[in-house]
């Protein structure tokens, strides 16, 4: 697991609450917060860019719902939907009307 936070991704547009990566919908955007999977997936991740502070967008899914498609570091990432649930995210609040 990788709890680590950067103090640059903290802020007051941000849900309180985290959630797995595997449940936004697309067009939703969200920090991640930690890693929560084997030492092996995890360093498989950070090595693709997904380290906690980073800043990622859900693009699409596919039909069925898996994979996963993520804007992520200016490049987009598919994951499996296994995958995905181990990355904790802080979803980022819906602008005010």
């Amino acid at each position: 697991m990788v709890p680590a936070e950067r103090p640059e991704a903290a802020g007051d547009d941000l849900r309180d609450e985290t959630m797995p990566l595997n449940e936004l919908r697309p067009g939703q955007k969200a920090i991640l917060k930690a890693i929560e999977a084997p030492t092996a997936l995890a360093h498989r991740l950070m090595a693709l860019g997904l380290v906690p502070g980073t800043e990622m967008e859900v693009v699409r899914t596919a039909v069925f719902g898996d994979p996963i498609e993520v804007r992520v570091r200016g490049f987009r990432l598919t994951l499996r939907k296994r995958d995905a649930q181990f990355l904790k995210v802080a979803i980022r609040k819906e602008p005010a009307s």
